[in-house]
């Protein structure tokens, strides 16, 4: 019986395994991203109805605006974007509201999404250190200049 146990548990990790997120390093996030911003989250709605087709019932599709305070990636002057999140699905990012984030984003039709999330989305908490998937007591001062000697590589 130990046996059978044994082998059906680590059957469930090995199957369970595979639909884990892959954590990328911090130059593949960069390089990998279509937009990184440093912004604040002003709304969190009920996307339109044609981004919920396809989904579970118990999945979500919500728009969330981000008021952009500086960008890191471009000298494009936008003021604000909307990223798409399911609510409801365990491997995404769940934003607050009123709440500054560094972002990873990818470009999703006319909106955005958190690049390879949630590693994509990082808190900014009142010292200026970041959290996130993982924290590693990184401050947003040291993130940013990773970014952009990162950046200045891959021109």
């Amino acid at each position: 019986m130990k046996i059978f146990v044994t082998v059906f548990f680590l059957l469930g990790v090995a199957i369970g395994s595979f639909g884990m997120i892959e954590t990328l390093n911090s130059n593949e996030l960069i390089l990998n991203s279509d937009l990184i911003v440093i912004g604040k989250i002003t709304a969190i709605d009920k996307a339109d109805d044609s981004l919920q087709n396809g989904c579970p019932p118990q999945i979500e599709v919500l728009a969330n605006k981000v008021e952009i305070t500086e960008n890191l990636t471009t000298p494009e002057n936008k003021e604000s974007v909307v990223i798409i999140t399911l609510k409801g699905f365990e491997d995404d990012v769940s934003f607050e509201k009123d709440t500054d984030y560094l972002l990873f984003l990818k470009k999703e039709g006319d909106n955005y999404i958190v690049f390879n999330s949630p590693q994509g989305a990082l808190s900014i908490k009142a010292d200026g250190t970041l959290a996130g998937m993982i924290n590693l007591g990184v401050n947003l001062e040291s993130a940013k200049k990773k970014i952009a000697e990162t950046l200045s590589q891959k021109k």
